[in-house]
C-alpha cells in the first residue's frame, strides 16, 4: 500500500507491507482530518479485517474491527466519529456502524444483506448495495453518543453485476447522483440512443 502526492510530484511512499506478496492490503477511507487511513488487511488464513493506519506519530497500524469473521470496506462518516463497515458474522454480509475511535456498541444498518457502504456528505444518509445489487439508502441520525437507523428504501438496481467483486459505485456529496459499473453485455435492457437535429439530415438528402 503506497502514498503518492496528487499531481505526481515526489516519489511514492510505502505505507504498509502485506504479510505475504500474495496477500492484499486495500485502502478504503481517509478520516476527514487526514489523520487516519482505514484499510482492509488480509492475514495468512485469507481472513480480512478492518485496520487503521495513523498518519501521524509512529505510523503503526492496528486492528479496528478484527474478529474470527471477515470485516471489510470501512468508511469514515463525514464528521469522522463513525465507521460503516461490512461483516459476515451473521452468515452473510451486512452493513454495521461503530463509533470511532471506539469503544462502543455497533448498530446494524442493512437487513437481508448489504455491501459497499457510502455516506452522504452531511452524514444523514448511508447508501449500500443489496445482494441483488440494488442500491439502497438508510436514513440515519447521530449525536455525540448515539447512532440511529431510520427508514430504509430501495432506489434502483444495477444491471448484471450481482456478485461481481470490486467497488461498483460512488455517490455525489448531495446523494442525488451516482456513478456505477453496469454490465451492458449481459443485461436485457437495450441502450437508448438519442439523435438530435435528425430533420436537418433529411434536408441534406
Amino acid at each position: 500500500m503506497y502514498l503518492l502526492i496528487v499531481g505526481g510530484t515526489g516519489k511514492e511512499e510505502m505505507l504498509e507491507q502485506p504479510l505475504l506478496e500474495s496477500l492484499t492490503n486495500y485502502p478504503t477511507s481517509w478520516s476527514p482530518n487526514g489523520d487516519h487511513l482505514l484499510f482492509d488487511r488480509q492475514d495468512k488464513t485469507g481472513k480480512i479485517s478492518v485496520w487503521v493506519l495513523p498518519m501521524k506519530g509512529s505510523h503503526k497500524p492496528y486492528p479496528f474491527v478484527d474478529t474470527q469473521f471477515n470485516t471489510q470496506t470501512g468508511r469514515f462518516s463525514p464528521d469522522g466519529r463513525w465507521v460503516a463497515y461490512v461483516s459476515n458474522d451473521s452468515g452473510k454480509d451486512e452493513v454495521y456502524v461503530v463509533p470511532f475511535p471506539g469503544p462502543g456498541a455497533r448498530e446494524q444498518v442493512s437487513a437481508g444483506g448489504g455491501a459497499q457502504p457510502r455516506w452522504r456528505k452531511d452524514g444523514r444518509e448511508l447508501f449500500y448495495l443489496s445482494p441483488e445489487a440494488k442500491m439502497t439508502v438508510a436514513d440515519v441520525t447521530t449525536d455525540a453518543k448515539a447512532f440511529r437507523v431510520g427508514a430504509v428504501k430501495t432506489l434502483f438496481a444495477l444491471s448484471g453485476v450481482a456478485g461481481v467483486p470490486g467497488q461498483l459505485y460512488d455517490v455525489t456529496p448531495d446523494g442525488q447522483k451516482f456513478i456505477a459499473v453496469q454490465d451492458l453485455m449481459h443485461t436485457s435492457t437495450a441502450p437508448l440512443t438519442l439523435v438530435i437535429h435528425w430533420d436537418a439530415e433529411l434536408e441534406k438528402k
